[in-house]
């Protein structure tokens, strides 16, 4: 497969990345593409696609990693389409049928599913199960299990699970749910709620407390429900990692020691833990799935 000419795209909330190479670590082409209205922005990543053909010939696979919510039910009739999203010009917008120009195989699934896959891929065990959280324009999750992304009807929509405030929080912002964890703790969530930058936030604030307490239990339900061999933090707003230790605070507080240790371990290091892609796990997976999909 080394000499097949793959292309990715990771579409965000706020930029779209693209990579086009025949090696998921060293692409030979690669752009970002800020996401605007779809008329703006969809012709815009065909004509690079394009661009790429012209210098390094054809593309022989497309893995699109997008985010949602998406119909990713390939026996849909709406497949490929954005659904319900709070992104409002890209509601019933079908993504995939800009990219039909090119003759190659499309696959086709979230960003956080696509990130979840490519961290699943570096795993000893590839029959296991992996749930992957991202937490930046959005809070997002991806799950891997056997060796699949999780998929259905909808995709995993864990980022808008109710999530209880700690008293010396102000209310939560999502536009359809209040208080579910993204609109509490995705980065506009955080801007609007503490009147501050996340950017420019101490880490002593105490808004980081209360990330780090809605996002032990977003785990804990994970586990919960997935079983997973690991649950990898990602997104903007994990950058900053003293984070992560308090996810691990909270989210043995909640296990309440229920859980037993060859399922989740004491030292929660080695489960819950920062992406290895640091910001590119959802192109890196749009990569793998699209070779993967030449395979099938």
């Amino acid at each position: 497969m080394s000499n097949t000419l793959i292309a990715a795209i990771e579409a965000g909330g706020t930029k779209i990345n693209i990579s086009v190479g025949y090696t998921v670590d060293e692409p030979l082409m690669a752009t970002r593409i800020p996401t605007h209205t779809p008329s703006d922005t969809l012709p815009a990543c065909v004509d690079f696609l394009q661009t790429a053909q012209n210098k390094l010939g054809a593309i022989k696979a497309l893995g699109i990693a997008s985010f949602g919510p998406v119909d990713i039910d390939k026996q849909s009739a709406s497949y490929g389409t954005i659904l319900n999203s709070p992104k409002l010009a890209w509601c019933d917008q079908n993504i995939l049928e800009a990219f039909n120009v090119f003759d190659c195989p499309i696959a086709l699934d979230t960003d956080v599913n696509a990130a979840a896959y490519a961290e699943h891929q570096r795993l000893e065990k590839s029959n296991c199960n992996s749930v992957y959280i991202t937490v930046g324009t959005g809070v997002g999750v991806g799950v891997v299990i056997n060796g699949a992304t999780l998929t259905g009807e909808l995709h995993p929509e864990l980022g808008h699970c109710y999530s209880e405030r700690l008293a010396i929080e102000p209310k939560g912002v999502c536009i359809r749910h209040g208080d579910c964890v993204e609109g509490l703790i995705s980065g506009p969530a955080l801007k609007q709620r503490w009147k501050i930058l996340p950017e420019e936030a101490e880490s002593d604030h105490i808004m980081w407390e209360s990330v780090g307490f809605h996002l032990a239990r977003l785990c804990y339900t994970a586990t919960l429900a997935y079983s997973p061999n690991n649950i990898i933090l990602g997104g903007g707003v994990l950058q900053n990692t003293f984070i992560i230790p308090m996810v691990h605070k909270y989210f043995a507080h909640l296990a309440g020691g229920y859980l037993p240790a060859k399922a989740v371990p004491q030292n929660l290091d080695s489960f819950i833990k920062a992406s290895s892609y640091s910001t590119g796990a959802g192109l890196a997976g749009a990569f793998l799935l699209a070779r993967e999909n030449i395979n099938e």
